[in-house]
């Protein structure tokens, strides 16, 4: 799945990849900052992308630090001959007590935030963070790392739904990345390509 290639000065094409699913993702359980790791689904798409993503052109493998965004990422990273680079900041929205719940048992523990969130208000959701903050983090985070190589160059993030999303959106926002429509949230091992230029925008503070 990709997106539109620009021909920025220096830029670095991004590839934002959400990591495989887990049996959570299965449950329709929030997951966050847990840390559940691959079903055999999540497993057989971690393959998968090393078939559509390889190439001699990707100079950076990255990952959250949580193992399934690691184990989605690593077999591309051993498949480029590269070290994986693991950055915390790349974690999914933190949704506090929210974590292991499904919908229902959300809606019945917690209604008025239920209400707020479903509502479209961008609430700190079980004691956590909102998608905003993690998108500022997460979006500091995809500039260091598209920096750290050459323009022209593809760099691989592999990272979770919320988080990419948020982020994304804020480099089109402050000028970093371009792109023809907000970004959608991607499906378990999607992802969408866009060309950063991490010197060309508004600097976004982590």
């Amino acid at each position: 799945m990709t997106g539109p290639r620009h021909g920025q000065p220096g830029g670095r094409r991004l590839v934002a990849v959400r990591h495989g699913r887990t049996a959570w993702n299965a449950e329709g359980r929030f997951q966050g900052h847990a840390d559940p790791p691959l079903d055999a689904v999540g497993r057989a798409t971690a393959h998968a992308l090393v078939g559509e993503l390889a190439g001699p052109e990707v100079a950076l493998v990255a990952s959250s630090d949580l193992r399934r965004a690691v184990d989605t990422a690593s077999p591309l990273a051993a498949a480029c001959h590269l070290p994986l680079t693991v950055d915390a900041r790349l974690r999914e929205v933190d949704v506090g007590a929210w974590e292991g719940l499904r919908r229902p048992d959300i809606e019945a523990r917690f209604p008025a935030d239920w209400q707020a969130w479903s509502a479209g208000a961008d609430i700190r959701r079980g004691g956590g963070e909102t998608k905003a903050e993690a998108g500022r983090r997460a979006a500091a985070a995809l500039l260091d790392l598209t920096a750290m190589a050459d323009p022209g160059s593809t760099v691989v993030v592999v990272g979770h739904g919320m988080a990419l999303q948020a982020s994304l959106s804020l480099l089109a926002a402050t000028g970093f990345a371009a792109l023809h429509a907000p970004p959608a949230h991607l499906g378990n091992g999607e992802w969408l390509a866009v060309t950063v230029d991490p010197t060309g925008g508004q600097r976004v503070a982590g």
